[in-house]
């Protein structure tokens, strides 16, 4: 899906066709959502199923059941994620990406450090705390494509004066 997003909108924006080329953002940011919200529903509904496909040990199926069913919310926001970076990509822009990566990198190692220190640790806690990292990478990615189209925007309308 990369390609099909990185290319054209790529060539939109740098032949200064920014209304286009966020339209075409869109249409693909909808493709990845729908995509990712099928995948999350299906491992709300039949994790058990996957994890029986590598091991009958009840134990690690009771395991990776909960963790597919917790960590498939990171799903939508990752695909989100993934959209806003093939934007960049194709931009030959990349600091954006990497800015958004290191957020959430500080958003999940710090509170994870923190959690695991605590006598009371589970893993189901780190998993909780990706979703969030996840979550606020995905809006942070969002903000910064947003402001990628605005910045470029009034370039498209200076070149055809």
């Amino acid at each position: 899906m990369k390609d099909l997003t990185t290319g054209p909108i790529a060539k939109n924006i740098l032949q200064m066709a920014v209304p286009i080329a966020a339209g075409m953002f869109f249409q693909t940011l909808l493709i990845s959502v729908c995509i990712m919200v099928t995948l999350t529903l299906f491992c709300q509904w039949r994790s058990a199923w996957v994890i029986h496909a590598f091991t009958a040990d009840p134990t690690a199926m009771a395991v990776g059941t909960q963790f597919l069913q917790t960590v498939s919310w990171n799903f939508l926001a990752a695909g989100i994620v993934f959209t806003c970076s093939s934007v960049f990509q194709g931009l030959g822009h990349t600091i954006p990406a990497v800015l958004s990566s290191a957020s959430r990198l500080v958003s999940f190692v710090v509170p994870a450090l923190w959690l695991a220190a605590s006598p009371r640790f589970q893993l189901i806690q780190l998993w909780c705390v990706s979703i969030a990292s996840v979550t606020l990478q995905s809006v942070f990615s969002l903000w910064l494509v947003r402001g990628e189209f605005r910045r470029r925007a009034p370039l498209a309308v200076e070149s055809r004066a």
